[in-house]
């Protein structure tokens, strides 16, 4: 097996099919142009593309059958940390996330249907939970953002989510000066405030592929999405800072993944929450 995550991918394909690898694993949008033609030309080579799929220099996408796309579903990260957060007893969450990245309204979308799913569990009236959003141009920020970010947490803010972006750090240095509380994303930063933290294990994820795509009968040419049911996304929480959320919530929460009648719809709904049905959560989007 070779790892791939070079913008060169179409060399370094090459010279790891020529040395013998039967499967290439490969990362990002960035190699789906290396893997669109690698798939042709490497038939007897296996290809896991992760979190993209092959696309052509004209922008058509096709997966043959020695391919597969893996992605991991981030709205269900997004939902299960709105529902903690208002399970635990927070009323005033927020959301930052890139507009132009799809895993930016993926996570918000989410963040919001999972909110307002535990407020009606608890059986809260209308409008209780106000969601403040901003969708972010790029992933860098300027130092004065921290101090934007306080200024939410002095007006009342709670607790703050995120994409998981390069702005998480700034965000809990916002959370630890002004003493609110962090929903943290992934990663191995460990942030003081950090009530709450979501973990999208991509390396279970690839073993699992894996063994699958080293099976004699494996067929690929598909795209294959994993998440809470595949214990692939997990919730952490200090049960010191968020009492109010217990074991049997959360593995109540999970089995909701399991039903056949759930489902995450595709989308924006905080740009549109209106079309999501949202009651007890006002979305409103701050600058």
């Amino acid at each position: 097996m070779k790892q791939v995550f070079r913008q060169d991918g179409q060399n370094t394909i090459k010279e790891a099919a020529q040395k013998g690898a039967s499967v290439i694993v490969c990362a990002g949008t960035s190699m789906s142009r290396a893997v669109y033609d690698a798939q042709r030309d490497w038939k007897d080579v296996r290809f896991l593309l992760l979190e993209a799929e092959p696309v052509s220099e004209s922008g058509r996408s096709r997966l043959r059958g020695n391919t597969e796309s893996l992605e991991i579903d981030v709205s269900e990260a997004g939902y299960l940390a709105g529902y903690a957060a208002v399970q635990a007893g927070y009323t005033h969450l927020g959301y930052i996330g890139q507009k132009n990245e799809e895993n930016g309204t993926k996570y918000g979308t989410g963040y919001a249907l999972g909110a307002e799913a535990a407020a009606a569990d608890l059986g809260l009236g209308e409008n209780s939970i106000t969601l403040d959003y901003t969708y972010r141009k790029s992933s860098s920020v300027s130092p004065s953002y921290l101090e934007k970010i306080k200024s939410w947490y002095g007006e009342g803010g709670q607790i703050l989510f995120s994409d998981g972006a390069s702005y998480q750090n700034v965000l809990g240095a916002a959370a630890s000066a002004a003493g609110g509380a962090l929903i943290a994303n992934g990663g191995v930063e460990e942030y003081a405030n950090a009530v709450l933290k979501v973990r999208l294990d991509y390396g279970t994820a690839v073993y699992n592929a894996l063994k699958e795509m080293k099976q004699k009968d494996f067929e690929g040419g598909k795209i294959v999405t994993r998440g809470v049911t595949d214990q692939e996304i997990s919730l952490e929480w200090n049960q010191d800072a968020v009492p109010y959320f217990t074991e049997d919530q959360y593995r109540a929460l999970c089995a909701k993944f399991s039903a056949e009648d759930f489902s995450i719809p595709d989308g924006d709904a905080l740009s549109s929450p209106d079309q999501y049905k949202l009651s007890c959560v006002s979305v409103q989007k701050v600058k």
